[in-house]
Parts: structure tokens; C-alpha cells; sequence
């Protein structure tokens, strides 16, 4: 097994396990609560997002990239100190603003002033938590990171579930700003360790010289993500003033389940953008022939999550908080659609437009992303408010998915092929097919024999060897 994908797959075992007990936590909130507090929980975070999006300014991705193009934890340690520098200078300020003019964002629900309040600071720690956490990934410490990762997931469910259940709503966000303080310590801790415990600051001039090269980078990614967040957050902020609370926690839990899909392209980001950088700078070819290699493996295993996640969909739901939130069941396979779309956008924006810097085509694509989501939700809301909101993400990520691929054919990086066609076409029919057949057995015998041809087609396309991999863990 190769280096890159001996760590994606370490990698997103440790984020199948983080999402795991996340999921856990995440259904035993939804039992707790009521479906009109679930819904506030999604205006506090969405209204959170918007505004912490704002001092993101694209560092983390700038710093994972520009530390790993050094070699000397002394400079090393100039990087995160001048990009820890810039991300404060824009979160505090924001972090006091959304404390002072919080009932301003409260939506005619004042019970979300205090949660808004709290989520101020834990926006402020969260700066410093990314970069550090930026710094484990640029400088490939990979182990640290995902052991991380595995070990704030139990955190975090032991800080979550007793809250909830002693506070309620409020307990929400009491256990988010105790478990970002473990966070932001415990990564702050392992940053350091991971410059070798260097403290040195950068001159001016090499301040200037630091952080211009930080911005050239970092503020494209940051338009990027801004228009992500607009778009992730645009139906929860958009049902928030039109419809009822209710509703509102319809369409949180679809979009909740839905974005479980995002740990294959997460688990991949983390090691791609580092290891792709060093590639392309090494050689083009050598990183053409990774990436499209390692493009493959992780279409074909997103595509099957993805068919998983909405062929029992229903069974998963009543296994998880029964018939509660079965309405939000017609809004899954739009919403996953949309979501598997994206993490294919995410991979290709880590392992091709960062590392190369294809600055213009990322932030074009953000915004044919929001842009043709926007028109579409516009146009159509008045349909069917819930189910609009949810063909509009999954449209507007199809077109912007066209314009990258289009990109990607002109930068001699070909994505479609047979190797992305055949799962895609097998796929369809199994995905139809939960519409169709209700009972439970004939429904589990449909999806083995999927099963088991898609796991016999990947080998036949040269995708991955199974026993190859299998023996070579």
C-alpha cells in the first residue's frame, strides 16, 4: 500500500469512528429534544456559521500548504505564529460583535439569544484550534491528528448527552464551549509539539513577506468557503424566516444525516492537500497519475456510502429516533446527492486547485455552486418550501461539478471515464430501487446482490485490488 493511501485510509478510520460516536450523540439529542428545539439548535449554528466564516480567510488550507513546503521547524513556527497573528485580528472583533448584537440575529426567537452569545467565544477558540490543527496536517503528523480526532469524539459525547439531558437546549451549547476549551488545549499542546517546540516569531519583513504569501492563497480559498457556508447554511436560514420551527428541524436532521457522507472526502482532504502539494512540486506527471488513481478509489468509495445512506435511510431512522422525523425522509436523496457532489468538489479543491493553485477556478466554482442554488431556490421556493431548498443544493452542485470537470479535462486531468462511469451506472438503479421495494427482506436480497456485484465490478476496473489492499494492511 502506498504512503498516501496508507493515511487516507488511517485517516478515515479515524473519522468513520469520530462520525460513529458522533452520530450516536447527534440521535441521542434528537431524542432529547423536540423537534422545534432541534430546529433553533440549526438557526443558532447556521446563523454561527455565516458569521464565523468571516474570519476564516482561507489560513487553514494557506498554512497546512505553506508548512508543508518547509522543512525547518524555525520557520515552520514563523508561519503559524504570523497566520495565528492574522486569524486574531480578524476573530476577536468579530467574536465582541456577535456577543454585543446578538439579539440581532435571533429570528424573532429570543430563547437563542444566550446560545448565540456562547457561540461567540467558542468562535474565538475555534481560531485558534484551525490553525494549530492546520499545523499537524502541513507538517504530516498525521498520527497525532488522527488520534485527535478519535479521542475530542469520545469528549465530546460524554460532555454532550449529560448536558442535554440536565439543561436541555441551553445544555447544547454549554457542552460545545466546555468541549472547544478541551479542543483548542489539547491541539494548541499538540501544535507545538509538532514545531518542535520552537517560539519564534517572524521580523517585519518577514512578517510581510509571511503573511502576503499566506493572503495570495488564503483569500481564494476564503471566497471559496464563504460561498460554501452561504450555501450549506442558505435553506436553514431561508426556512428560518418562512416557515415554522418545526419544519426548520425537518429539514436540520435530513441535511444532519446527510452531511455524515462528508467524512470520505474529509478523511481524504486532511492528507491530500499536504501530500499532493509535495507531489506536484516534484513532479506533473507523477502527480497526474496519483491523483487520478486516488480520484477513482474515492469516487467509487463515496458513491457506495452515499447508496447505503439512502437505501435504508428509513431503517436507519427508525432504528435511530423512530418515526419522529420521517418527514424529513423524501428530502435524502436530493440532499445526498447534493452532499456527495460537493465532497467530490472538496477532493478535487484539495488535491488539484490548492496544491496548484488554481486560484480563479476555485472560487468560479463556489460561485456557479451558490449562484445556480440561489436562482433554483428563488424561482421554485414556493413549490414545496423543504423539497425545493433540497433540489436546489443537489442542481446547483451539478452544475458547478460540470464547470470543474471541465477544468480538469483542460488541465490534461481527465476525471470521467470508465473507472467513474460504470459504479455511476450501477448505482442509479439500487438508488431507485428504495422507492420501489417497502419490505424489509426482498429489499435487503435487492441490495446484497448490488453489493456484491459493485464489489466485484471495482476490481474489474482496475479501481483497487481488494486482496492487494487487505494483505497489505
Amino acid at each position: 500500500m502506498s504512503s498516501l493511501l496508507k493515511w487516507q485510509t488511517v485517516s478515515f478510520l479515524s473519522r468513520f469512528f469520530a462520525m460513529a460516536v458522533g452520530l450516536v450523540q447527534s440521535v441521542i439529542i434528537a431524542r432529547i429534544l423536540t423537534t422545534a428545539e432541534y430546529g433553533l439548535v440549526g438557526i443558532v449554528t447556521a446563523v454561527s456559521g455565516v458569521v464565523g466564516v468571516i474570519r476564516h480567510l482561507g489560513l487553514v488550507s494557506a498554512t497546512t500548504r505553506e508548512l508543508a513546503n518547509v522543512d525547518s521547524d524555525r520557520q515552520a513556527a514563523k508561519i503559524f505564529f504570523s497566520s495565528l497573528l492574522i486569524r486574531l485580528l480578524v476573530s476577536v472583533p468579530l467574536s465582541i460583535g456577535l456577543f454585543i448584537f446578538a439579539e440581532r440575529f435571533t429570528y424573532g426567537h429570543p430563547e437563542t439569544l444566550l446560545p448565540l452569545r456562547v457561540f461567540s467565544i467558542v468562535l474565538f477558540l475555534q481560531s485558534v484550534e484551525e490553525i494549530c490543527n492546520a499545523v499537524l496536517a502541513g507538517r504530516q503528523k498525521f498520527g497525532a491528528l488522527f488520534s485527535f480526532q478519535a479521542l475530542t469524539a469520545v469528549v465530546s459525547i460524554t460532555l454532550f448527552i449529560p448536558l442535554v439531558m440536565a439543561r436541555g437546549f441551553l445544555g447544547y451549547f454549554w457542552a460545545l464551549l466546555v468541549h472547544t476549551i478541551f479542543s483548542s488545549t489539547a491541539l494548541g499542546f499538540l501544535g507545538m509539539r509538532a514545531l518542535g517546540w520552537q517560539i519564534s516569531f517572524p521580523r517585519r519583513e518577514e512578517l510581510k513577506k509571511i503573511s502576503a504569501s499566506l493572503l495570495h492563497l488564503g483569500l481564494a480559498i476564503y471566497v471559496g468557503k464563504v460561498l460554501y457556508i452561504l450555501w450549506q447554511k442558505m435553506g436553514t436560514l431561508y426556512l428560518g424566516a418562512t416557515v415554522s420551527a418545526e419544519e426548520v428541524g425537518i429539514f436540520s436532521f435530513a441535511i444532519l444525516y446527510a452531511m455524515k457522507l462528508l467524512v470520505v472526502s474529509d478523511a481524504v482532504t486532511d492528507v491530500n492537500l499536504p501530500a499532493m502539494t509535495n507531489h506536484i512540486r516534484q513532479s506533473f506527471n507523477g502527480f497526474k497519475e496519483k491523483f487520478l488513481s486516488n480520484f477513482q478509489k474515492v469516487y467509487a468509495l463515496m458513491l457506495l456510502a452515499g447508496v447505503v445512506a439512502v437505501f435504508w435511510a428509513k431503517d436507519i431512522f427508525h432504528l435511530l429516533v423512530g418515526e419522529k422525523f420521517d418527514a424529513s425522509l423524501p428530502l435524502i436523496p436530493p440532499l445526498m446527492l447534493a452532499v456527495f457532489i460537493y465532497g467530490l468538489l472538496n477532493l478535487l479543491g484539495s488535491s488539484v486547485l490548492v496544491p496548484a493553485k488554481f486560484l480563479k477556478e476555485m472560487v468560479v466554482y463556489h460561485i456557479i455552486l451558490l449562484g445556480a442554488t440561489a436562482v433554483i431556490l428563488v424561482v421554485f421556493f414556493s413549490m414545496s418550501p423543504l423539497l425545493t431548498v433540497s433540489w436546489s443544493m443537489a442542481l446547483g452542485g451539478i452544475a458547478s461539478c460540470a464547470y470543474l470537470s471541465f477544468v480538469c479535462q483542460k488541465k490534461d486531468l481527465p476525471l470521467w471515464n470508465k473507472k467513474t462511469f460504470f459504479p455511476t451506472l450501477a448505482a442509479v438503479p439500487i438508488t431507485l430501487a428504495h422507492f420501489v421495494v417497502s419490505d424489509f427482506g426482498p429489499r435487503g436480497l435487492v441490495f446484497l446482490v448490488f453489493l456484491v456485484f459493485y464489489l466485484w465490478l471495482i476490481p474489474r476496473l482496475g479501481i483497487l485490488e481488494w486482496g492487494r489492499f487487505l494483505r497489505s494492511r
